[in-house]
């Protein structure tokens, strides 16, 4: 099988690559789900490779003020990494003077992530994203998945599938 560089395949000159990790609870019987870790790397698609400025920051919570245990234990940050940090809406400000200090927003780019997440309270051009999971190619998973399971493989088994090692934490980027 004959692979393909990615800037053939991918008509951008920057790919956003991020994770959010969020707190997640109740709110009159509802489900709900708070940003509390903002992180954006770039990968420069016609070099191939990672820039070194980054964009990360952890959110103070506003509606769920206190991380749950189990929220602490999936992504690993801890109450006193958001306790008197910056909110949602000003990460959003910070994420746009970095984009246009780094000549992004004058380029051709998109998001990446690994899921499809509500991004109602961020710029528009945060909307527009690329799931990986729908477009990671499945020749490249480690297992097929079982009859009438339309779930699809997580970052683990991409990372696998690509013979890759996680590196850090699953659930939060700490560099």
């Amino acid at each position: 099988m004959e692979t393909q560089n990615i800037q053939d395949t991918l008509d951008f000159d920057y790919l956003l690559i991020s994770d959010f990790e969020a707190v997640f609870g109740k709110i009159n019987e509802l489900d709900y789900q708070e940003i509390i870790e903002f992180p954006v790397v770039i990968l420069d698609v016609k070099n191939q490779k990672v820039l070194e400025n980054y964009f990360q920051h952890y959110i103070k919570p506003q509606v769920i003020a206190e991380l749950n245990p189990l929220c602490i234990q999936k992504t690993g940050i801890t109450q006193q990494q958001v306790d008197n940090r910056i909110v949602l809406k000003e990460a959003v400000q910070l994420l746009d003077t970095f984009l246009k200090n780094n000549k992004i927003l004058d380029s051709k780019f998109t998001f990446i992530t690994c899921g499809d997440y509500d991004l109602a309270n961020i710029p528009d051009y945060l909307k527009n994203y690329i799931n990986v999971k729908k477009v990671f190619p499945q020749q490249y998973y480690p297992y097929k998945p079982k009859l009438g399971d339309k779930r699809l493989p997580g970052m683990a088994a991409m990372l696998k599938g690509l013979n890759l090692k996680l590196e850090g934490h699953h659930h939060s980027w700490d560099r």
